[in-house]
């Protein structure tokens, strides 16, 4: 089916409207509130306060609950805390807001790549599971940004851990 030009434009000037209809549904006072969170919540990341992050991040998402980057922030919140205790529920929190991110914009290839590491980590409690997913994750980042040093580390890493030596290396190189 070919369009004309202005067919084709009022299709986009469709597309673009409706992408900003959420928006408008919501009152400005709860925009102002949401975009207001959003920054503390940064702030709060930056100065290494997860759990205040964390909170903020929620606040936020319980306001604009399909903007992904409300999910992929409030993730990288639990990754760092995670990270800094080792804590297995802080990881696995992570993994689903990446997810729910990925679900939101499976385009962005930073979600997959952060998915990727947080599955890293919890190979040791669920090997089977987390070691295929982490390769299917750092291939989606691959498939996205092929420059990504990032991504072939990450998949090297996978590959290494089910003994897939030879994948490994290829990654690697």
């Amino acid at each position: 089916m070919k369009f004309g030009y202005p067919t084709k434009v009022f299709l986009l000037a469709i597309i673009g409207l409706t992408g900003t209809l959420s928006s408008w549904a919501q009152p400005a006072d709860q925009l102002k509130r949401a975009s207001e969170l959003f920054k503390q919540a940064n702030e709060s990341y930056s100065n290494s306060r997860y759990d205040d992050a964390i909170a903020k991040y929620s606040e936020y998402i319980k306001i604009r609950p399909t903007v992904a980057t409300g999910w992929y922030n409030r993730g990288l919140a639990y990754r760092q805390k995670a990270e800094a205790a080792m804590s297995r529920p802080d990881f696995e929190e992570a993994l689903a807001d990446f997810s729910q991110a990925i679900k939101l914009d499976p385009k962005d290839a930073d979600f997959w790549l952060y998915r990727g590491h947080v599955r890293l980590r919890l190979i040791p409690v669920d090997f089977a599971k987390q070691v295929p997913a982490a390769i299917v994750d750092y291939t989606e980042v691959i498939k996205r940004r092929p420059m990504s040093a990032a991504g072939y580390t990450g998949r090297a890493q996978a590959y290494q851990e089910s003994n897939r030596t030879a994948e490994a290396m290829a990654d690697l190189n």
